[in-house]
C-alpha cells in the first residue's frame, strides 16, 4: 500500500496578509524617509548629525579669514602722503583732518575722538600746528605717538625771525625724517611685512634724493626774485631750495604782524611776487600786488589739490612728491619774468 506525506502549512492565510500588509508599511516609511532626507540635502540644511547616520561625512564650515592691519592714525594731508609712500598696504591709514579743513582753527567732532581711540600709532606735527588734539595725545601711552616737531634730526629754517615755522613737511629732509621713524614703528607691531617697508623705505628714500635735484634745477634761475607772503607756512621750502623771501604778513600760527613790521614790508621794492593760500583774503593780496605790480599766486602748503609730475610720466612719484612739485611750480609761475 502506498502511504502519501501531507505537509500542513504552519501558518494560516489570516496571518500571512497581514504580515505582508506590515512589511509594506515599513517600506513606505523608509521611502518616505529617504525622500525627506533628499530634499534637506537638496535645500542644504541637513544636520551633520543626519549626514554622517546616512554614512556620509559632515560638512565642514570654512570661514574665511579676516585681515585686521594696524591703524595709523595721521593729522593731517601730508602726513598722510608720507605715510601712504613708505607703509601702502600694510596697514590702514586714516586721517583725522579732513583736506579742506585749516589745522589752526579745527574743531573735534565725536566722531573724531572715536577714530583717535582706534589708532595704534598717532601721526603729527605737534601742539604748535594742530592745537586741536592736544588734549587727546597726553591721554595716550606715548610709545604710541610720533611728534614730528620734537624729532631728532628735525631741520628748521634759520630765517625765522619771531617762532618756528611748524610746515616743516616741505623740507624733503624732514619728510624723509618722519618716514624711517615712521617705518622704524610701524614695523614693532603685529601683522605687518618688515621687508616690504624696507623695500618701501628705500624707493621713497630714492624717490627724495631725485625730487631734490629737480626742484633744485627748476627753481635755480629763479633764486634772486623777492617775494612776499600772505603766511609764514614757506620757510622750510624757501629755505632748502635758497628762495629770497622779503617778508609775511601773518605768522606761522596765522596772526597778523604789527603795524611797525607791516610798514617795513609795504617799504620793500622790487617785490616780483605775492604768495596767497586758499584761505586767504584775496582780494586785499590783489590789491598789494597791484601796488607792486608784482604776480599774486595761490599755493597750498597742505597739499589739497597736488599735482604730478606732467613732463616725467614715466616715472611714478608719490603724492608727497606731488605736493612738493605743486608747490614749486606755484612759486616758478609768481616769480618767473612775464
Amino acid at each position: 500500500m502506498s502511504r502519501y506525506i501531507v505537509v500542513k502549512p504552519l501558518l494560516s492565510s489570516e496571518p500571512s496578509r497581514l504580515q505582508g500588509e506590515y512589511v509594506l508599511s515599513i517600506s513606505r516609511l523608509l521611502l518616505i524617509g529617504l525622500l525627506a532626507l533628499g530634499l534637506l540635502i537638496g535645500l542644504g540644511s541637513v544636520p551633520p548629525a543626519v549626514m554622517a547616520s546616512a554614512g556620509e561625512e559632515p560638512a565642514l564650515e570654512v570661514k574665511p579669514t579676516i585681515e585686521v592691519k594696524p591703524v595709523i592714525l595721521t593729522s593731517i594731508k601730508p602726513l598722510t602722503m608720507i605715510a601712504t609712500a613708505v607703509l601702502g598696504d600694510q596697514v590702514e591709514i586714516r586721517q583725522l583732518l579732513p583736506d579742506q579743513e585749516i589745522p589752526h582753527h579745527y574743531a573735534l567732532r565725536v566722531s573724531d575722538r572715536r577714530l583717535f581711540d582706534q589708532g595704534q600709532l598717532v601721526l603729527w606735527i605737534g601742539p604748535e600746528l594742530e592745537t586741536f588734539m592736544g588734549a587727546l595725545v597726553t591721554e595716550r601711552e606715548p610709545r604710541s605717538v610720533i611728534t614730528a616737531a620734537e624729532l631728532s634730526g628735525m631741520v628748521w629754517p634759520e630765517t625765522v625771525e619771531r617762532g618756528r615755522d611748524y610746515h616743516l613737511w616741505l623740507n624733503p629732509d624732514n619728510a624723509l625724517l618722519i618716514a624711517r621713524t615712521l617705518v622704524l614703528q610701524v614695523s614693532e607691531l603685529s601683522g605687518v611685512n618688515k621687508a616690504v617697508l624696507k623695500a618701501r623705505l628705500q624707493n621713497f628714500e630714492d624717490e627724495i634724493a631725485t625730487l631734490k635735484q629737480v626742484v633744485g634745477e627748476r627753481l635755480l634761475a629763479l633764486k634772486g626774485n623777492k617775494f612776499i607772503v600772505d603766511h609764514d607756512a614757506f620757510g622750510h621750502f624757501t629755505e632748502t631750495f635758497g628762495l629770497r623771501g622779503a617778508g609775511y604778513l601773518r605768522d606761522s600760527s596765522g596772526l597778523e604782524i604789527g603795524a611797525r613790521a607791516r610798514a617795513k614790508i609795504m617799504s620793500q621794492e622790487e617785490i616780483r611776487c605775492v604768495i596767497a593760500e586758499p584761505e586767504s583774503r584775496i582780494d586785499r593780496l590783489q590789491g598789494l600786488a597791484t601796488k607792486w605790480h608784482a604776480k599774486l599766486a595761490i599755493i597750498d602748503p597742505l597739499g589739497a589739490k597736488a599735482i604730478g609730475f606732467e613732463d616725467q610720466p614715466e616715472v611714478e612719484f608719490s603724492a608727497y612728491a606731488g605736493l612738493i612739485n605743486t608747490v614749486t611750480e606755484g612759486f616758478v609761475d609768481c616769480l618767473e619774468f612775464r
